[in-house]
């Protein structure tokens, strides 16, 4: 007994970081985030999908599927792109990233120090989407192709 409560005062937050993790039936507080140009965005229950690219590989694909779409595609299709950028130093995100992305033509939510999409589950080198319904998780997939991209976002703004 006196080993298991050594442990859960090593270890207090295993099971509640464990537990946080967006799934499906999972219902998202709305909370808003500012995109590549410091513009502030709403992500509430307007919202059917939420595209999130945790590394550099899964924003590639991100980009190679909207980089010939407009301003208005994603929010068209009441779709939202959200990028973790915790992991780049911020002078090289300020300096290098942000520029390069104020250039495209779609809107990048971006999440600075991951106080949002820590709870995102996330699998690398893909990019995982959230299918909601009024903020609740109807599914989460992750896709590792371009392709499957556009058919999910057109899926999302049928919804």
């Amino acid at each position: 007994m006196k080993y298991f409560i050594a442990i859960l005062l090593i270890f207090p937050n295993m099971a509640w970081a464990a537990s946080e993790i967006y799934t499906m039936g999972t219902m998202i507080e709305p909370f808003e985030l500012s995109d590549q140009h410091g513009k502030l965005h709403s992500i509430d229950e307007y919202i059917n999908l939420i595209i999130f690219a945790g590394d550099r590989k899964a924003s590639d694909i991100v980009h190679e599927a909207l980089k010939s779409r407009n301003d208005t595609y994603l929010s068209a299709h009441h779709t939202v792109y959200i990028l973790d950028v915790s992991a780049i130093p911020s002078i090289i995100c300020r300096m290098f990233v942000l520029p390069k992305m104020r250039k495209y033509s779609y809107s990048v939510l971006i999440d600075k120090k991951s106080d949002t999409t820590h709870m995102f589950p996330r699998k690398e080198g893909h990019v995982t989407l959230f299918k909601l319904d009024k903020m609740l998780v109807k599914s989460v997939e992750f896709i590792d192709s371009r392709e499957e991209l556009p058919r999910a976002i057109k899926k999302a703004g049928a919804s």
